[in-house]
């Protein structure tokens, strides 16, 4: 049976060769590897939440229409910056590398 995408990206976890054999046999015809299996993961969405840090704040324009908060925003640590994606229509926030 052929699978319903004809492509793939990393959020299928493709993580060995068995994998990639298993969605190519099954008609797909572009594949990409796991997330931590990959050198260059800059701008992929390594994470989407409904924990949403701009409602946690009081910034939430659905729920304080006076809220006014300059984006991007990033979290940050000692060796990594992750910009914050919202998407409030659907009430989710993505982080990024």
């Amino acid at each position: 049976f052929p699978y319903p995408a004809k492509e793939l990206d990393f959020n299928a976890n493709i993580s060995n060769k068995k994998a990639d054999e298993f969605y190519k046999r099954h008609k797909v015809e572009k594949t990409e590897a796991a997330f931590e299996l990959q050198k260059n993961v800059a701008g992929k969405t390594i994470m989407t939440t409904r924990h949403c840090l701009k409602y946690q704040f009081g910034l939430c324009p659905k729920i304080n229409k006076n809220a006014n908060v300059a984006e991007p925003l990033y979290l940050v640590d000692k060796n990594n910056k992750y910009r914050l994606d919202f998407d409030c229509n659907k009430c989710v926030m993505k982080i990024v590398k």
